[in-house]
């Protein structure tokens, strides 16, 4: 497991035996997002610095950085083959990257406000990009790879109140489960699309991700509540 906070650093944690296994430096102020390569060799971390780094998981060393920026990364995915780093920014720019090379390969202006949280779906062809507009934008992968497509959104999924601050892919690749920041947790069908649940059970912003395992959905707010959703509810849920 990785964590990051303020001070810049990023800790490697060994979670079966519960302990610290190396401190990476390299940004400067806040580290807003990390994200584990598929093959769980590499880690991404972006700062408030505008960096992005590449960390080699087992040396900690830092493989390269990517260009500086004058506006924050405020989230970093990996593509499901982990060939591609995707990048959102505070000024809604979302950037795609080739991980071995660390060549910039397209960017777009895909919001008009911060992208705050990205998604790949686990058959690697449908990113989701949540934005401070209160909008998620679904975005088909494989055209965003080619420069001569323009590119617009398969869809933009409105409902949100708030500003977006979480997003996650159920493990069949048929839900995207959206948190904002008064603690509601909205539910999306991909096809044909449309929103199939709500859930307000926090009372501040809150990040979601699926269960792999077991079909549940796990909701995490600054309310300083975790919550455990069992999937199959009615349409508006109120307590987990």
């Amino acid at each position: 497991m990785a964590s990051a906070g303020g001070d810049g650093t990023i800790r490697i944690w060994d979670l079966w035996n519960s302990r610290l296994v190396r401190v990476l430096p390299g940004h400067r102020g806040w580290v807003h997002a990390l994200a584990f390569s598929p093959d769980g060799a590499s880690l991404a971390s972006a700062g408030g610095d505008g960096s992005i780094r590449l960390w080699n998981v087992d040396t900690g060393f830092e493989e390269r950085t990517l260009r500086g920026y004058e506006e924050q990364i405020q989230a970093i995915a990996f593509s499901a083959n982990g060939q591609m780093l995707i990048s959102g920014s505070s000024n809604g720019l979302l950037e795609l990257w080739d991980r071995e090379t660390g060549e910039l390969r397209r960017s777009l202006a895909a919001h008009p406000q911060a992208i705050w949280s990205l998604a790949v779906s686990p058959d690697g062809q449908t990113l989701a990009t949540g934005s401070w507009d209160r909008t998620v934008r679904l975005w088909d992968l494989n055209r965003l790879e080619l420069e001569y497509f323009t590119s617009l959104p398969l869809q933009t999924l409105t409902g949100h109140d708030e500003k977006i601050q979480s997003l996650s892919f159920s493990p069949d690749g048929q839900t995207l489960a959206s948190g904002d920041f008064d603690g509601t947790v909205k539910l999306w069908q991909i096809r044909p699309g449309g929103l199939t649940g709500t859930i307000k059970g926090h009372q501040h912003w809150v990040n979601v991700v699926f269960n792999p395992v077991q079909p549940t959905l796990v909701s995490g707010s600054f309310d300083n509540s975790i919550k455990v959703w069992p999937m199959g509810w009615s349409r508006v849920g109120r307590h987990p």
